[in-house]
């Protein structure tokens, strides 16, 4: 399952009616700040879990002894001593991360104000979300609170404060440039 998710523009107006007198003020290089730095959030997310929404949760005792097998599999030599180039299997395996192609498929576009953060990676969405059924946790790395039933989300709190400074900034070079 792709991912597309709808960030809402309702902070972005929260500021444009903070300052007062900007119902005109076209909100979409204040989306495209957002956007960049949503999407920015969420590929750094997977080296530093600073950025995550919640901890992930670590593999299962089961799949961590697959990949542990395959691991050593790999690195082991004909006579059974591990390699020399060999790194330890906690150093070489990190969660979500295993070719890089989900950290690199993030990508962000603007309409009216609103945000879409996207990946055409299928398994996306199962590994922001979870999948239930298939035992898989929830390992959020876009900094959001998602709101699936009305297929809405918003930053979280933590990516608002970092990204608002600079969406200030901007709104005052709007301003002062009259646009």
């Amino acid at each position: 399952m792709a991912l597309e998710i709808k960030i809402s523009a309702d902070r972005l107006k929260e500021i444009q009616d903070q300052l007062g007198g900007l119902d005109k003020l076209d909100l979409s290089p204040l989306s495209a700040i957002v956007a960049e730095q949503a999407v920015d959030w969420g590929t750094r997310a997977f080296r530093d879990p600073s950025l995550r929404p919640v901890a992930w949760a670590p593999w299962s005792p089961a799949y961590e002894a697959k990949l542990r097998g395959a691991w050593t599999a790999k690195n082991t030599t004909k006579s059974g001593k591990l390699r020399k180039s060999a790194k330890t299997f906690e150093s070489d395996r990190k969660l979500l991360v295993d070719t890089g192609e989900l950290r690199k498929s993030l990508t962000a576009k603007t309409t009216g104000g609103n945000v879409y953060i996207a990946s055409d990676r299928e398994y996306a969405a199962y590994h922001q979300f979870g999948a239930p059924k298939a035992h898989l946790p929830a390992r959020p790395f876009l900094p959001i609170d998602a709101d699936l039933s009305a297929g809405t989300a918003v930053l979280t709190d933590a990516a608002w404060e970092a990204i608002r400074p600079r969406l200030e900034r901007r709104v005052k070079q709007l301003i002062l440039s009259g646009t």
